[in-house]
């Protein structure tokens, strides 16, 4: 089945959505130069056995094109021609298709360059990692809608962020200048996220260290400027009620984070239900509570409203993590 068997100016002068989801379409044919359909904003390809780009490539001779639906083909890469520009195309559906990792998305900026909303549910790279979300709205600058959820300004300074810590780790860990550059080659969003956030160090600076325990100093535009370390303390139980070791988890978290973002955090890490998780904060500070506040018991809490809870023992909810 071909695309010009269905539809034309004289046919469909006013068209604006098109479905030709389920056709065994191996290879749309090129419009000839008399075709044009200037109406059409949405084209739904659903499982039309479209494995690269490069088959609908005359698509970009759209000018009003605006919606491209692509789900359930068996699409592997997004690389294609640099000349094949999409240059209208604002919303892109990619689920259930088969692409592999997160560095398939590199294509989608210069392809499609006022990509806006995308959608990647069901798909390998969506759950290649549990830092999927963030490191797909790092890599897509335009991006404000990701698998039908906005995308507010904390979230992407928060991916902006995580992603560059990423990519500097791999570069810590590199032997040689040339794999710390290749490594920074491989993600075309460094140079942009660097102008925006500060170029981080590719080795922590340590400044002003007046203890082995103490805190590294950043630089103030630098990566670790904006970030704080938690050291996450989860206490399970074991079936018989009583306490199994403590589990401890380390994560580099932007200093933005809300508590709401850190207990959802919490959650994913020690894979407990999100409404069991409490979290209680420890610092090195010591901030006595005077004794009249206890009123000879053995609980405190940070305000009236706040739930108490034993300094000296864990909290008896089934769910805890410090």
């Amino acid at each position: 089945m071909k695309v010009l068997e269905l539809c034309t100016v004289e046919q469909f002068p006013h068209i604006r959505s098109l479905c030709l989801a389920y056709n065994s379409l191996d290879r749309l044919s090129t419009p000839s130069p008399g075709l044009s359909i200037v109406t059409l904003s949405k084209l739904d390809l659903t499982s039309c056995d479209i494995e690269s780009l490069d088959q609908i490539s005359f698509l970009n001779k759209l000018l009003n094109l605006s919606t491209l639906i692509l789900r359930s083909n068996p699409l592997t890469t997004l690389s294609t021609d640099p000349q094949i520009i999409f240059p209208t195309v604002s919303t892109l559906d990619l689920t259930s298709t088969l692409l592999p990792s997160l560095s398939k998305l590199d294509p989608v900026p210069p392809a499609f360059p006022l990509l806006t909303r995308l959608q990647t549910t069901n798909t390998p790279l969506a759950t290649s990692t549990a830092s999927s979300r963030l490191l797909t709205i790092a890599r897509l600058q335009n991006l404000i809608s990701l698998n039908h959820t906005d995308i507010p300004n904390h979230e992407r300074q928060e991916a902006e962020l995580y992603y560059m810590k990423t990519i500097t780790t791999l570069a810590i860990n590199a032997k040689t200048k040339e794999e710390k550059q290749e490594i920074q080659n491989e993600h075309p969003q460094w140079s942009t996220l660097c102008n925006k956030h500060g170029t981080p160090d590719i080795v922590r600076q340590k400044q002003n260290q007046t203890s082995e325990t103490a805190e590294p100093q950043y630089p103030p535009m630098s990566l670790g400027a904006h970030m704080v370390t938690f050291t996450f303390i989860h206490h399970p139980k074991n079936d018989d009620g009583s306490h199994a070791d403590p589990i401890v988890q380390t994560r580099d978290l932007p200093k933005i984070t809300d508590i709401y973002r850190l207990k959802s955090i919490v959650s994913r890490i020690f894979n407990i239900p999100l409404l069991n998780t409490k979290l209680i904060l420890e610092t090195d500070e010591y901030d006595p509570v005077p004794i009249t506040r206890l009123n000879n018991t053995d609980e405190w809490s940070f305000s009236d409203s706040d739930a108490s809870s034993s300094p000296s023992s864990p909290s008896s909810e089934d769910d805890e993590a410090t």
